[in-house]
């Protein structure tokens, strides 16, 4: 374990000067860039907006946090507080987090290498006047709640912020190619090492490293992974689902938007809340068993967001297939 020479003062003068407002919004942010909050951001591009633009920041968003993980368990930084025995009364997160993170490390912040290849990227594929305003104001807000709630120091977003600068440059520079490989695999091959590889890597990473709720994360972003994977390229033949929507007012655009988001949302809560009380229930999280059914608990959450709620959509009028 490293204990790196970051600057705890900025933090505890975040700590003294906090507010009951900005704590709730700062909180809203750190959640934004929780694993929840990507999942519905992502869902909603994809049901609402674009299917490929979603598919493409979800895996530059899995590289990056996979990377992220690897970082913080070579650098093992601690977190601000930990070692002090102080984070529980200084920290402004959820009681149910608290332990959690406290397990987990400092240095890179993931919120903040997360946001930066998340919204980055989808700038780049928008790359539009909104994109343009908004997106460095998510990347900055998502980063600075870190600090401000306690739980990061400050030079850890910035290098978070820059590693995750330069993954993007990285996969904009070879996504061509990465894409005219995935037009060229043999789909059940890929299918297949999408399981495979993933389960390996989680069980070398347990039995290397611990199977533990600081690589609990790491398991979340195997089973997206998977999940993406099969689903992708089921996707087309068995849906082909259209986002768009053909020329209707304003409001009824608005209407089948809310009841895109209420129903499937409700359906996806399903595998995501279900699963989980049913798996907790079997097996201890924190266990080779926990981290598969966890994996698999993710690959089933992604597989209904992809393929079983557009069927619903188009099943229900709520939207047409691709022609």
């Amino acid at each position: 374990m490293v204990d790196l020479p970051w600057n705890i003062n900025i933090i505890d003068w975040l700590l003294q000067n906090r507010t009951d407002i900005l704590t709730n919004i700062f909180l809203f942010f750190t959640f934004l860039g929780d694993s929840l909050g990507y999942i519905i951001v992502v869902i909603t591009i994809y049901w609402l907006y674009d299917k490929k633009v979603a598919i493409k920041v979800t895996f530059a968003l899995i590289l990056s946090l996979i990377f992220n993980q690897i970082l913080k368990n070579i650098i093992q930084n601690p977190r601000p507080y930990v070692n002090e025995n102080t984070y529980d009364e200084n920290w402004a997160i959820s009681e149910n987090d608290i332990e959690e993170t406290a397990h987990s490390f400092s240095t890179p912040s993931g919120h903040a290498q997360g946001s930066m290849t998340f919204w980055h990227y989808f700038h780049k594929q928008i790359n539009s006047k909104i994109t343009r305003i908004f997106t460095p104001i998510i990347i900055f807000l998502i980063g600075f709640s870190r600090p401000y709630l306690g739980v990061h120091y400050l030079e850890d977003i910035i290098l978070g912020w820059i590693i995750g600068y330069i993954i993007v440059i990285i996969i904009g520079k070879y996504e061509i190619t990465i894409a005219s490989k995935w037009d060229n695999a043999n789909v059940l091959y890929v299918r297949v090492l999408s399981i495979i590889v993933p389960i390996l890597f989680i069980l070398t990473l347990g039995f290397t490293s611990g199977f533990e709720t600081k690589n609990s994360t790491i398991v979340t972003l195997a089973g997206v992974f998977s999940g993406l994977v099969i689903s992708i390229t089921l996707e087309q033949k068995l849906v082909n689902f259209n986002p768009a929507l053909s020329s209707i007012s304003l409001t009824k655009r608005i209407l089948n938007y809310i009841m895109r988001l209420a129903l499937g949302f409700a359906v996806l809560s399903i595998p995501l809340f279900g699963l989980d009380t049913l798996f907790s229930s079997l097996v201890d999280d924190n266990s080779i068993l926990g981290f598969l059914f966890r994996w698999l608990r993710y690959s089933i959450v992604t597989f209904f967001g992809i393929i079983v709620v557009p069927i619903l959509f188009i099943k229900l009028g709520l939207s047409d297939q691709s022609k």
